[in-house]
């Protein structure tokens, strides 16, 4: 893969019901909101949809963007106000 075919779009999530969902990462232990990086082909709402889910066992609804923010060591990122909508369906 090139480099022009490469991206990097990360995903935090904000917001769910009116506080701030945060979790905590077990690689360094530090909180931060849930999210991740867009698969190939994925749209910003089913990547952010997947990795609350992956990360929380929650699904969610987007309700509105809160803002985006440029980290110039890392990527920028979309943060997102959402609604939590139950926990997922048992597999």
């Amino acid at each position: 893969m090139s480099d022009e075919e490469r991206h990097s779009v990360a995903l935090p999530s904000c917001s769910i019901r009116a506080a701030v969902l945060l979790v905590r990462r077990r690689d360094h232990g530090y909180c931060e909101l849930p999210g991740g990086v867009l698969k190939l082909g994925e749209s910003i709402e089913e990547g952010l949809l997947r990795e609350v889910c992956e990360e929380t066992a929650l699904r969610i609804s987007i309700q509105s963007l809160a803002g985006v923010y440029e980290n110039p060591h890392t990527a920028c990122s979309s943060v997102f106000r959402c609604t939590e909508d139950g926990p997922r369906p048992p597999a």
